[in-house]
C-alpha cells in the first residue's frame, strides 16, 4: 500500500502545485536499515532501494513525513495498528468546514495483506461513524479473499454452503492455518459483510477501473 500511494502522490506531486502532507505509519521492526534513522534533530541520509533477498521494507520517499511504531518486536506488522486507528480517528473529528461542521474525510484502503487485515478492516466498519474500505481485488491473499465474499453473499451479507466451504478452503491454503484457525477468520470475514455497503471492490485489471 505505502509503495501504490506513494506513487499515486508522486504523479499527483507533477501535476499539482499544492504540496501533500503524507503521514506513512509503520513498525519500527519491519524497518530496512532502521539504525540509520536514530538521533534526535540531525539529518541522515536513507537508503531508499530495498533488498531482493532481505524481508524487510524500506520507507518510501515520496512521503512526506513518517511515524514508527515500536513495541519491541521484530519482523512483524501490527505495532502501528492500534496508533494508526488512533491518529485516523483524532484526524478525522477534525473540521475542515466549522460553519458545515464537515469533517476530514477518511478511507481504509486494503491491498494484498495477512489475516491482520481482515480484523482491520472490521474495526474500520466498526467505527462510529464507520470508515469506509476499498479492496483491491486481484491483489491477493486477505484483499482477494474480501472480495470473493463481498462478489457472492447476498444483500444480508450470508453465504450459501458451497461458498463458505470455498471461503474457509482458501484462508487454510492462503495463511496456512488449520481448520479451527480458518473458521475464526470467517467469522471475521461474515461480520464483515453485515456492512458490505460501506465496502468498494476494485478490480485491478478490470477495464475501466
Amino acid at each position: 500500500v505505502i509503495r501504490h500511494v506513494g506513487d499515486a502522490l508522486k504523479d499527483h506531486s507533477s501535476k499539482s502545485r499544492g504540496k501533500v502532507c503524507a503521514i506513512g505509519i509503520a513498525p519500527w521492526g519491519i524497518i530496512e536499515n532502521k539504525e540509520d534513522l536514530i538521533g534526535r534533530d540531525v539529518t541522515r541520509p536513507y537508503q531508499t532501494m530495498s533488498n531482493p533477498l532481505s524481508k524487510l521494507s524500506v520507507l518510501n520517499s515520496s512521503h512526506s513525513h513518517f511515524i514508527l511504531a515500536d513495541n519491541g518486536t521484530n519482523g512483524k506488522y501490527g505495532a502501528e495498528v492500534r496508533l494508526r486507528r488512533q491518529l485516523e480517528k483524532h484526524i478525522a473529528l477534525q473540521k475542515i468546514n466549522t460553519r458545515l461542521g464537515q469533517g476530514v474525510p477518511v478511507v481504509c484502503l486494503i491491498l494484498e495483506g495477512g489475516p491482520n487485515v481482515i480484523s482491520i478492516v472490521l474495526e474500520s466498519l466498526k467505527e462510529e461513524p464507520p470508515v469506509p474500505v476499498v479492496v483491491c481485488d486481484g491483489s491477493g491473499r486477505a484483499s482477494d479473499i474480501i472480495s470473493f465474499a463481498h462478489r457472492y453473499c447476498g444483500e444480508d451479507g450470508l453465504v450459501g454452503d458451497s461458498v463458505k466451504d470455498q471461503l474457509l478452503v482458501t484462508i487454510q491454503k492462503t495463511f496456512n492455518y488449520s481448520r479451527s484457525q480458518a473458521q475464526q477468520i470467517f467469522l471475521m470475514v461474515m461480520e464483515c459483510m453485515k456492512k458490505r455497503a460501506l465496502i468498494t471492490v476494485f478490480r485491478m485489471g478490470s477495464e475501466g477501473q
